[in-house]
């Protein structure tokens, strides 16, 4: 059974983590976080790619850091789908290949996901190289105001913050989506 055709609860670290992405930039620091949520696609965040010098129809460097012997990717971002990070803030980036040991998490709604325990990850600026996990449990949908969308209210959150709704996807249910 692939990842994407898991049931909550099927989840693990491992299944995040094999899906974690390094956007990297030119210097070949990095600018941030993608997930692969498709076969050969990667969401993350518009300011992302912009941290990395890209933006829509441009080309990415990306990394696998948690996949053995994956090597650097580059990705291609997908204009139509591009959302500016004053907007929704999204990307898709389309990969040139696919490590072979990679897996893909499946995207799920903040609709109705009141109490839910969620994780995401990251490489914020003090956590270890290889990244770390947020932990959090959601609250209420935000209504969006001044041209934002809505926002995913967290509560008990390590390391995570309100997420605009754009960035939603990208958090996994604890123990699954």
């Amino acid at each position: 059974m692939s990842s994407a055709e898991k049931k909550p609860g099927e989840g693990n670290a491992s299944d995040l983590l094999a899906a974690v992405v390094q956007v990297l930039r030119p210097d070949g620091g990095v600018a941030g976080v993608g997930f692969l949520v498709a076969d050969g696609v990667v969401v993350t965040c518009a300011h992302v790619v912009e941290a990395a010098g890209g933006g829509p129809e441009t080309v990415v460097q990306l990394a696998f850091p948690h996949v053995r012997g994956a090597d650097r990717v580059e990705g291609s971002v997908t204009g139509h789908l591009w959302r500016a990070s004053e907007d929704e803030d999204v990307a898709f980036i389309r990969l040139s290949r696919m490590p072979a040991d990679a897996r893909t998490l499946p995207l799920g709604s903040a609709e109705e996901c009141r109490g839910h325990h969620v994780r995401s990850f990251g490489f914020p600026a003090q956590a270890p190289p290889e990244g770390h996990f947020g932990f959090g449990v959601a609250g209420d949908l935000l209504p969006g105001s001044g041209g934002r969308s809505a926002h995913l209210q967290l509560t008990a959150a390590n390391d995570l913050r309100g997420l605009p709704l754009s960035e939603r996807d990208r958090l996994v249910r604890e123990g699954g989506a």
